[in-house]
């Protein structure tokens, strides 16, 4: 019997699946939120032999505490809370769950795509601040009307219908950085709804690009050509995204980040909104989060902000449970196509 220790959310037939065949014995955290407890009033951090996180931060001091630990899953794309290299000495293996948010993060693109575009979410926010509303008096001297038309009774204010139109998404260039699981989801959906997409990725060949109906181009044509252009990279080096890029992008055009805040400089992109060089922008990632109320995103009209939200779909337990037993077979199995998918660090495995 494993005494395995469960600080993620898991499905509970996958919960029975891991008593039953993998022959582990659970003890779930009550505040999957939280860091891991070390100091034994929980649990005894000697006894782990397996541990499912999520978020939690799983440093080199975890790892000294848990000597008979051997498998780690964390229940991400990338495992970056785990320090890698300190399971690696400690001889654990580190899976994760590539994929889990895909189709999650997918369906929220075009969700911004469309806000943006489309003004869904300024027209939504000036209804409920009133901007776009009358006073009940006014509604009352105008009567009853016949039209369908959003038409103030001040013939001096503008219609909505004139100044909040949008491009209809067939008529749309989607430039897609990154193909990685997301990436090529979001492609795959862009395709579907009769949209022309461009994809830079340097360690994707071609071919496989081209395979969803996208085009694999370089860096600097995908931004001349793109009407939108959506993030999908893991680099943590400088941004992807700068001043200089901004300035070779379509004037008009949008941008939209999921991804991380470091793929693209947010300053210079407020420039560019400001200027119109950017149409707009929809952003679910930020360089701090919770975001600062004294944000300059805040006091600009044509971006939508969401708080990381683009995972969170009711679905994603159900997508990470069923992957972790997939990778757990694999370690089990010696699957090798498999774990080269769900092991951060096949070289533990090779020494074992």
């Amino acid at each position: 019997m494993t005494f395995a220790l469960i600080a993620g959310a898991l499905t509970p037939e996958v919960r029975g699946c891991l008593e039953r065949d993998f022959g582990w014995r659970l003890v779930t955290l009550p505040d999957i939120r939280g860091t891991i407890p070390l100091d034994g009033s929980a649990f005894d951090p000697r006894s782990v032999e397996a541990m499912v996180v999520e978020a939690q931060p799983v440093t080199a001091e975890t790892f000294s505490a848990m000597p008979n630990l051997r498998v780690l899953a964390c229940l991400r794309g990338d495992p970056v809370n785990v320090d890698l290299e300190a399971a690696t000495s400690h001889g654990v293996a580190v899976l994760c769950t590539p994929g889990r948010n895909r189709e999650s993060v997918a369906d929220f693109v075009l969700g911004l795509l469309l806000s943006v575009t489309r003004h869904i979410a300024v027209g939504h926010h000036l209804i409920m601040s009133r901007e776009l509303t009358e006073d009940p008096e006014v509604a009352a001297r105008r009567g009853p009307r016949r039209d369908v038309i959003w038409r103030p009774a001040d013939p001096s204010r503008p219609l909505p219908y004139d100044i909040f139109r949008g491009p209809e998404l067939t008529s749309l260039c989607l430039g897609i950085i990154g193909f990685g699981e997301i990436g090529r989801r979001v492609s795959e959906k862009a395709r579907a709804l009769e949209m022309t997409v461009l994809v830079h990725d340097p360690w994707v060949a071609g071919v496989e690009i081209e395979a969803v109906g996208a085009g694999a181009v370089e860096l600097g044509e995908l931004l001349a050509r793109s009407d939108v252009v959506s993030l999908h990279a893991r680099s943590l080096g400088p941004p992807i995204i700068g001043e200089a890029e901004l300035a070779s992008m379509k004037r008009g055009s949008y941008l939209i980040n999921t991804s991380r805040a470091n793929q693209i400089d947010y300053e210079a992109m407020a420039r560019a909104l400001r200027s119109g060089q950017l149409a707009g922008a929809g952003l679910d990632v930020f360089p701090d989060e919770p975001l600062s109320s004294s944000s300059e995103l805040l006091e600009l009209p044509n971006v939508t902000l969401t708080p990381h939200l683009a995972g969170a779909s009711t679905n994603v337990v159900e997508h990470q449970s069923a992957l972790l037993v997939e990778g757990l077979t694999a370690l089990a199995e010696g699957s090798d196509a498999l774990r080269r998918r769900t092991v951060k660090n096949p070289e533990v495995l090779e020494a074992r």
